[in-house]
């Protein structure tokens, strides 16, 4: 299709999705990056693999009202345990890939401050995350700070333009 076509038609889509309190329609989807790999097959054929999945993602779009007024029904206390532990595996991953490596407590101190509900200058803790994190890092785990900014041997240059080892 023509991108101005596809540019009109998202956008009744989005309008559409707007008089429903949906999110915005956009061309791209969660199945776009993955028919779009080379593990998708041929391309010829990767066409119907995303009409199958926009087709087979019908009952769940319509399923969705029900659900959603299911969780009025429930007790809260229920629905945010259901919701922390769909999210657990993902948060595990995270916490093994920010202190898996040098510069932990960093991380970690990141972490607490980004958490934190104080506002300082105006910005909240997310914002000073950063700057206090690398703070206590060059306090603590200098050698490892200086070591991940400093460029590797073979990317020293000299003045002249030339390569050469330190």
């Amino acid at each position: 299709m023509p991108v101005n076509k596809l540019t009109v038609l998202s956008g009744i889509h989005s309008l559409v999705n707007a008089a429903l309190g949906a999110t915005p329609g956009s061309v791209g989807r969660v199945a776009v990056a993955i028919l779009a790999g080379p593990d998708a097959g041929p391309p010829e054929s990767r066409y119907w693999g995303n009409l199958v999945v926009a087709v087979a993602w019908v009952p769940v779009v319509l399923g969705a009202g029900v659900v959603a007024s299911l969780l009025d029904v429930l007790p809260a206390s229920f629905v945010i345990t259901t919701d922390g532990l769909a999210v657990l595996s993902s948060l595990h991953s995270a916490f093994e890939r920010a202190f898996g490596g040098e510069l932990r407590f960093g991380a970690l101190i990141a972490l607490v401050v980004a958490m934190t509900p104080f506002v300082a200058g105006g910005m909240p803790g997310a914002f000073w995350a950063i700057p206090v994190a690398l703070t206590v890092s060059l306090a603590t785990e200098r050698p490892q700070l200086m070591a991940h900014w400093r460029p590797p041997l073979s990317a020293v240059v000299s003045p002249d333009g030339g390569s050469h080892a330190r």
